[in-house]
């Protein structure tokens, strides 16, 4: 938070020692701003929220422990335990694995003694060193930033990324790039026409059925030209379509 947070920040916290019965002092409210300074204010305010309904702690005022404790439960951060079964597969060059930057740094240092085959003095390592850079995150109030590391098999690449957008890891505009683009059906009429498989003709337009016919029987009749012309003709028609990644 920075200092013109302030005046949002202690109608919050007033508000909340208020619902208690309780008024903080002027005192109270800049101690508890300037410990959870490093924090932004939206998640603290969230946070403050998250504790008027807790079960075991939201009967009592608010202490900067309390929010501290929320901010830690809603920042994205896995635990270590998980953290260390989320970037196991990413030893495999095939596989691509969502990390955050925090476990991508304690994985480097755990990578020499997995490839060694000493996965127990890995994930010692491992954990040691990603509960150091989690805490020093959680200190200066990041949140999780999750990642992309890309292995080369394209389609856990494609099954990876989906998964981590469907689960709210990535936004799908920041990975739009790299999912397999979806087939249209005029893209799927224009292959048919070398597979021999059909598009059932409600799913296209009547202009874009007159112009597939036309290069239908280009292709029947041979003629080069016409069939060029028709061509030309469908690919301005088709939008949409994107490169697959390799």
């Amino acid at each position: 938070m920075v200092e013109s947070d302030i005046e949002a920040f202690s109608r919050a916290w007033r508000g909340a020692w208020r619902a208690r019965d309780r008024d903080p002092t002027p005192e109270v409210i800049a101690q508890a701003f300037k410990a959870l300074a490093p924090y932004p204010l939206a998640l603290v305010l969230r946070a403050l929220e998250l504790h008027t309904v807790d079960t075991a702690r939201g009967h009592f005022v608010p202490q900067p422990s309390d929010v501290v404790r929320q901010v830690q439960a809603i920042d994205g951060h896995p635990g270590a335990q998980e953290a260390w079964a989320l970037v196991l597969p990413a030893i495999d060059e095939r596989e691509t694995v969502v990390m955050t930057r925090e476990m991508a740094a304690a994985l480097e240092l755990a990578r020499p003694l997995l490839l060694a085959g000493d996965e127990v003095a890995a994930r010692m390592t491992f954990i040691e060193h990603y509960q150091r850079r989690l805490h020093n995150a959680r200190r200066l109030g990041r949140s999780a930033h999750w990642q992309l590391s890309l292995g080369y098999d394209p389609e856990r690449r494609q099954v990876a990324i989906e998964r981590a957008v469907a689960t709210g890891l990535l936004p799908r505009e920041s990975v739009a790039h790299l999912l397999r683009a979806e087939v249209t059906p005029e893209g799927r009429a224009i292959a048919g026409l070398l597979t021999g498989t059909t598009t059932p003709a409600a799913a296209l337009s009547p202009d874009f059925q007159a112009r597939l016919q036309q290069l239908r029987e280009g292709i029947q009749k041979g003629c080069r030209g016409d069939l060029a012309a028709a061509a030309d003709a469908l690919a301005a028609k088709v939008k949409g379509n994107t490169t697959s990644p390799p």
